[in-house]
């Protein structure tokens, strides 16, 4: 290489260096530049906060007609103004999360589907969704799940919500919140048989759960259907003992320390006040009280086995209960037969629990 090459080189990639200098972003953290103007992801301030999203869906946009630009940008600052008072409830400092490049795309995303939507269930469910992915912030199943249900929630029909949400409900974890015989009822009149009711009202519901299978909100698991009275038995079998035990309750009472605890552990039963049942539901929580209450060990090994031995209703036996009880119960039976042969994908999961959190919101 001569003199002039040598030359010629050093003056390239000196300024290659001065461009690089020139063209780094020295933005401070937390905010995003767009149209020349700073917007600030680090301030908690409600009016911050909107400007900046309002920034971002800007900078991302498609460029509409006048008429459907100004009903997208409505839309956009809606859902920037209901994500900050969520956040502010849930998650204040989850606010500075913003910075991270994930999140803000989430937020695009959430723009972007509700300004082509307006629907307000759709912004409520979506909203609730990237709070919960603010709060997860390791790169984990939870992470990946939430943020692939931002993407496909939007892609579901009403119909097919309700479903996902009651294929939820339905798993025997949800019925283990209710503390009492009534509390399950109430579950039923104010939860369950309505959700069944609407989903019913589409004749050809029974077709939407291939769609859901495609859009990974289920999986298909068994050609065998399970009764829900399974799933209702195995949470709160004391609350539906067909036989109870009264003199060998009195019998263990007299003989143990744990009688001045009694009303603690035993209430009348539900189909005959002359009789005793347990109060707790299931024999996990029934441990829980006895350690509560400092019963000694072979005392509280009596009363679970208590537990074991009553006998309990049949499926058929609790059906019927339930359907005197409940008018509607049949179609929530009906529905939980066919969504018993499916298992719901963590996606699924997270779909449901945010529409539920969005239904108790009312």
């Amino acid at each position: 290489m001569n003199w002039a090459e040598k030359i010629g080189s050093y003056m390239t990639n000196g300024w290659g260096l001065i461009k690089r200098f020139i063209c780094k972003d020295h933005t401070p953290k937390g905010q995003v530049v767009t149209n020349n103007y700073t917007y600030n992801f680090n301030d908690t301030n409600i009016d911050t906060f909107v400007q900046s999203s309002d920034a971002l869906y800007e900078a991302n946009k498609t460029n509409y007609s006048l008429e459907a630009q100004a009903t997208a940008l409505e839309r956009v600052e809606d859902v920037n103004k209901k994500l900050f008072h969520e956040l502010s409830e849930r998650n204040p400092e989850g606010i500075k999360e913003f910075k991270d490049p994930a999140i803000q795309e989430a937020l695009f995303k959430i723009q972007k589907y509700y300004a082509l939507s307006g629907d307000p269930i759709l912004c409520d469910i979506l909203t609730d969704i990237l709070v919960e992915r603010v709060f997860n912030i390791n790169r984990d199943t939870t992470q990946i799940s939430l943020t692939e249900a931002i993407d496909i929630l939007p892609k579901l029909t009403s119909s097919q919500l309700k479903i996902v949400t009651l294929a939820w409900l339905l798993k025997t974890e949800s019925f283990k919140v209710c503390k009492s015989y009534l509390d399950i009822i109430d579950y039923f009149e104010r939860i369950l048989c309505p959700l069944a009711e609407e989903i019913t009202a589409n004749a050809n519901y029974y077709n939407e759960y291939s769609q859901l299978e495609y859009l990974r909100c289920f999986l298909w698991r068994s050609n065998t259907s399970t009764p829900i009275e399974n799933n209702i038995l195995e949470a709160c079998r004391s609350y539906f003992s067909r036989e109870f035990m009264l003199e060998e309750i009195k019998n263990l009472v007299s003989r143990y320390s744990y009688h001045a605890k009694f009303d603690e552990l035993f209430t009348t039963s539900i189909f005959d006040s002359q009789k005793l049942q347990l109060k707790t539901p299931y024999e996990e929580m029934l441990a829980k009280i006895i350690e509560g209450l400092e019963i000694s060990r072979e005392e509280g090994h009596e009363i679970r086995s208590l537990f074991r031995n009553f006998k309990f209703m049949s499926n058929q036996h609790l059906e019927a209960h339930l359907t005197s009880k409940l008018p509607n119960y049949y179609k929530v039976s009906d529905i939980a037969s066919h969504l018993s042969t499916l298992e719901l994908t963590n996606v699924g999961i997270v779909i449901a629990q945010a529409n539920y959190r969005r239904m108790n919101k009312k």
